[in-house]
């Protein structure tokens, strides 16, 4: 009988060492997932298609410009809208140009000359994280190449992210040149 009660006891102060405190903390205990991203190998692939993709949509967009003014009803503009225009033209083909030397600056010395094309790819970049970490339940996501120690590859974004930047580039128009106003 003595061996009931023991066991019995400790049982019961197991339950209770073991139970309350799980009780205390349901309401402030969170679930965080976490995984990480290999940015180099991230800019390392999106940059150069970046670069690709704008180059196409500017040519196109300059090939449309000018087939534009070949029709009757440019000749029609007043002056001041044809100085727009032509500015417009101009504008584009700088940029255009600007975008040819990041290429080639990027396939020569695996960086980019231009602080502005390299802001619009960092910030492409960052949400395709942050869309990668709201989608897949993601708390917390790290960069690998600095302070991580260890990775599975369960946790490794890298992939998934890539993948977001290339659905970027597919919904990518000639239209955003305008809606942002760069070109």
């Amino acid at each position: 009988m003595k061996k009931w009660l023991l066991f019995f006891m400790l049982f019961f102060a197991g339950a209770v060492v073991f139970l309350v405190p799980a009780a205390g903390f349901t309401k402030t205990a969170y679930f965080v997932q976490a995984g990480y991203v290999d940015l180099e190998a991230v800019v390392k692939s999106y940059t150069p298609k970046y670069l690709d993709k704008e180059i196409v949509l500017l040519q196109d967009m300059i090939g449309k410009s000018t087939a534009a003014s070949n029709n009757s009803g440019y000749y029609t503009l007043s002056d001041a809208e044809l100085d727009e225009a032509r500015n417009l033209l101009q504008n584009r083909r700088s940029a255009l140009e600007k975008l040819r030397y990041s290429k080639r600056y990027w396939e020569t010395r695996g960086e980019l000359a231009d602080a502005e094309i390299a802001g619009r790819i960092q910030k492409d970049i960052m949400d395709a994280i942050k869309k990668t970490g709201v989608v897949e339940g993601y708390s917390l996501i790290f960069d690998s190449t600095e302070n991580l120690l260890y990775g599975s590859e369960e946790v490794d974004l890298t992939k998934k992210v890539l993948f977001r930047l290339e659905e970027r580039l597919l919904d990518r128009t000639g239209s955003d040149f305008d809606e942002l106003g760069l070109y």
